[in-house]
């Protein structure tokens, strides 16, 4: 049985689905299309396996926001929170 790690996020276009293995990110999908895993896999959340691909994403729309006509859309950051967090 693989077991990925997951972690749902915030972000300025939607929420986001996370999910790594022990090889590196394999999924990354808007919260409301998240595709379904084969049964073999087990999901495990975890913030901290995730933290990195959390940090690229905040630095790619930090980067976006800074050089985009569209710089309100982009100018939240990913938030470290799960997603649906008030």
């Amino acid at each position: 049985m693989e077991t990925l790690f997951s972690f749902r996020a915030s972000s300025p276009v939607g929420p986001l689905f996370l999910a790594a293995s022990t090889k590196g990110l394999v999924r990354l999908e808007f919260e409301a299309r998240v595709q379904n895993l084969p049964k073999t896999t087990q999901i495990q959340e975890s913030k901290k396996v995730l933290a990195p691909y959390l940090r690229q994403l905040s630095e790619y729309f930090a980067a976006i926001a800074a050089s985009s006509p569209f710089r309100s859309i982009f100018a939240e950051p990913i938030s470290n929170e799960p997603a649906g967090t008030p």
